[in-house]
């Protein structure tokens, strides 16, 4: 296999300061997640940030749930984002739909 040095990227030079936003792709290729400690302290970190840039108090009072049904053929949902786009849909009447969240108009 011959290797074009030109398609091989490093985040070395990546500047974070200057990222806003970023996600992680939790599809267990390079790591082991620890469940369900890790889906509550996304779901906490969730909350916190959402407060912090306009959404109600009242969703910090929100408890991850463990058993919330999800399909297991839907892989694209994780149970947590879920569960909390349903709070969030419910609580602060924005439409939920996978991958987006729209305020209603």
């Amino acid at each position: 296999m011959k290797v074009r040095f030109s398609t091989i990227f490093v985040n070395r030079s990546l500047q974070l300061d200057k990222i806003k936003f970023f996600g992680f792709d939790m599809d267990y290729t390079l790591a082991e997640y620890k469940s369900p400690d890790y889906e509550e302290l996304a779901f906490d970190t969730l909350k916190e940030r959402l407060v912090h840039v306009g959404y109600p108090e009242e969703i910090l009072s929100f408890k991850y749930e463990p058993s919330f049904p999800i399909s297991d053929s839907d892989a694209y949902s994780q149970n947590w984002m879920a569960q909390f786009c349903c709070k969030v849909k419910r609580y602060c009447s924005v439409y939920v739909d996978k991958g987006s969240v729209a305020s209603e108009t």
